[in-house]
């Protein structure tokens, strides 16, 4: 195990009794706040708060956790990091800790502990808090009057502050082996392979990876310098914890921000990549990382691909987007003015890390728009995936950890199987673009970004399913269902109301076209899809009229 498991919650949830359990089961060493501040101090707790009441403890509190994380090897806020003096291999730090019920009220000390691995925040009501702690004289914000009361008040101002956690785990009306059994369960990590000989690689998922990353590159041919490459939202929400990740695991790190969205794929934002690698000092023994969703990602692995005629590729996919579909399978791509990823390459990256956490700061909206990409992989090869997002629509966009690993892992291994039978996309690779010939083309005609492109893709696939019925390719029914799973998470069952020629002119020029001939990857029922050549385009103007489209 590389890195921690932090546990957070009102006092009264169980951290310190869980907290034990839990690293005896994970075979690491368990450390609780409040024993540490006390040995520090010489001093219980209720004595630190008599003596120098709350600030004081709270100023102790922050002086321990900034002392773990710089044990750990993550303190700072610095983006660009060196390895510290002196490491000379990986770091085998890592543990549990259970830390106080305040002790995210100093967003400095949120920041550290989430720099340290997955934060779980473990739930309990008031009234099971003071049921728990009655009699208990260590509890000095409880003492006094009214307890319930207090503790009502102190849980409603820290509840928003807990809900920031990676995942949550209530414990009411459970005892202590449960819970861990619970919390083990969000900790395991899938691993699916993309089988591709010496160029093969893993993807792996699961809560808190982002701050393992480096812990998870082959151990052979590591890089000594890595490039992340990400945009300013991500960067502020994810950065630093990838930075400490990296550099924990001895490797020097620079990071490059671009714009985010369809924005920052240009040759011209490629150029400045190449002069940040240049300045990094990155030769070919070193890596570029993308920190964010596919936009990022494909510009990144861009870069990677051609700086000094390819250097290796690490893949930190953000969104949903990223990690069921655009990190997996080595296409890599900026826009050109005249339509979307047509300069290009395949170049596969050394490892993907999806870490379902990341989706935490992640608007509802895009949470869909990468639902639509999950639906994509179940018309293709699981209709059970597509009857698993209209059934578990509600758990999905509250982003249950158990729901969004199982999606992501699934459509990792759908797009893996494919991947490996076609790396190249000369055959069955090219189902992978069902949705995606009227996607892209909603997405230039709208000006790549007033619509997302989960959101084009969901449009696109109602769009081509219906051409599908209406050609005969499959049944009334497949449509329906395919509208119904989308329609379940919110995604656009029409198309926007965008002109049909300028729609039917983007499609001309996609790459599946052939000497002219129109191909579209069409479904043939819920869970397959073949590839139809010699498409009329005038059948296709027929149906994006009937979905919305302008005349």
């Amino acid at each position: 195990m590389s890195g921690w498991v932090v546990l957070v919650g009102f006092m009264g949830a169980g951290k310190t009794a869980v907290g034990r359990r839990l690293a005896e089961r994970l075979g690491v060493p368990f450390v609780d706040l409040d024993r540490l501040i006390e040995t520090q101090a010489g001093a219980g707790v209720a004595e630190i708060f008599a003596r120098e009441g709350e600030a004081g403890f709270r100023a102790r509190e922050r002086e321990a956790v900034a002392r773990l994380a710089a044990e750990a090897g993550v303190a700072g806020d610095r983006g660009d990091r060196e390895p510290a003096a002196g490491h000379s291999g990986p770091a085998t730090g890592g543990g549990v800790l259970a830390t106080g019920g305040g002790a995210l009220l100093d967003p400095e000390n949120f920041r550290l502990l989430r720099r340290l691995g997955i934060v779980v925040a473990l739930t309990v009501s008031a009234e099971e808090a003071v049921r728990r702690l009655e009699g208990k004289p260590e509890r000095p914000l409880l003492a006094g009057g009214e307890p319930l009361a207090r503790a009502r008040a102190l849980l409603e101002a820290r509840a928003p502050l807990y809900r920031q956690a990676d995942a949550s785990v209530p414990t009411e009306g459970r005892d202590p082996d449960q819970v861990v059994a619970t919390v083990a369960r969000l900790l395991e990590v899938d691993e699916v392979r993309v089988d591709l000989g010496g160029r093969g690689y893993s993807v792996h998922v699961g809560l808190g990876l982002v701050c393992r990353a480096g812990a998870l590159l082959p151990s052979a041919d590591r890089p000594h310098r890595v490039l992340i490459v990400s945009d300013p939202p991500v960067w502020e929400a994810h950065g630093n914890r990838a930075a400490a990740g990296f550099a924990r695991e001895g490797l020097a790190v620079r990071h490059a921000l671009v714009p985010a969205g369809e924005a920052c794929k240009t040759l011209a934002q490629a150029e400045r990549l190449y002069d940040r690698a240049l300045d990094a000092g990155l030769d070919r023994g070193d890596a570029i990382a993308a920190l964010g969703g596919g936009a990022v990602g494909d510009l990144a692995g861009f870069v990677a691909a051609t700086y000094l005629r390819g250097v290796d590729f690490i893949q930190l996919p953000t969104t949903l987007v990223a990690q069921v579909d655009a990190s997996v399978g080595g296409k890599v791509a900026v826009n050109h003015p005249r339509g979307k990823n047509l300069i290009g390459a395949f170049h596969q990256p050394r490892v993907v890390v999806a870490d379902p956490s990341a989706l935490r700061t992640l608007p509802d909206r895009e949470l869909a728009s990468g639902l639509a990409e999950v639906v994509k992989h179940g018309c293709i090869a699981d209709p059970g995936l597509v009857s698993f997002v209209r059934e578990r629509a509600a758990a999905l966009m509250e982003r249950d950890p158990g729901a969004i690993r199982w999606v992501v892992r699934r459509s990792c291994e759908i797009k893996a199987a494919i991947v490996a039978r076609d790396e190249r996309e000369t055959g069955v690779r090219a189902h992978l673009n069902f949705g995606h010939t009227v996607g892209h083309a909603v997405e230039k005609a709208t000006g790549f970004g007033a619509w997302l492109h989960g959101e084009a893709v969901a449009a696109g696939m109602v769009a081509e399913a219906r051409l599908a019925a209406r050609l005969g390719v499959c049944a009334d029914e497949v449509p329906q269902a395919i509208e119904a799973a989308l329609a379940a998470v919110g995604l656009p069952v029409r198309l926007p109301p965008v002109s049909t020629t300028d729609l039917l002119d983007a499609m001309a020029v996609d790459k599946k076209v052939r000497a002219g001939r129109w191909r579209l990857a069409l479904p043939e029922a819920v869970g397959k899809v073949g590839l139809r050549d010699g498409i009329d385009p005038a059948a296709v103007a027929r149906v994006l009229a009937e979905l919305g489209a302008r005349g």
